[in-house]
């Protein structure tokens, strides 16, 4: 039998340990660096997937959310904090969906940008956070680092 919340909890986890590899390979001159004025950094990106983790995890946990979703989480001075506060926000979406009862996983959650599932939540997070990672190798590739860096 399929355990959607077990299949999401792997799916976060993938994308959280991409995510994760992939700045790995960012040298520290690079984080801040940008190849447009419209296009976000390293730490921007990662600043993303941070307020939108914890986004996730409120919804799921409170059954509802009051605030919209935030593009980011505020400015990230170091790959530390950045990697730490990935790490905190990813454990809170874990232990949400892993509070989750099977009846709650089709509920409507109230935001303020209109209701989403929990089923929705589930299905994405990993996914986004996997995607995200993408925009980081595509980034090397910008500063001219064109070798594939695989650690898996």
């Amino acid at each position: 039998m399929h355990d959607p919340i077990a299949a999401a909890v792997a799916s976060v986890e993938s994308g959280r340990n991409r995510l994760l590899w992939a700045p790995g390979h960012v040298p520290d001159d690079r984080l801040t660096w940008w190849p447009a004025p419209t296009a976000k950094n390293a730490l921007q990106i990662l600043s993303h997937v941070i307020a939108s983790n914890a986004f996730f995890a409120a919804a799921l946990q409170n059954g509802k959310v009051t605030q919209p979703p935030q593009q980011d989480a505020g400015e990230i001075a170091s790959r530390d904090e950045a990697v730490q506060r990935l790490n905190s926000c990813t454990d809170d979406l874990i232990a949400a969906s892993k509070d989750l009862s099977p009846e709650r996983i089709g509920s409507a959650i109230p935001t303020p940008s209109g209701e989403i599932s929990a089923a929705f939540i589930l299905s994405i997070a990993g996914v986004h956070s996997f995607g995200h990672a993408s925009q980081l190798e595509y980034l090397q590739t910008c500063w001219g680092d064109l070798d594939f860096h695989w650690d898996g």
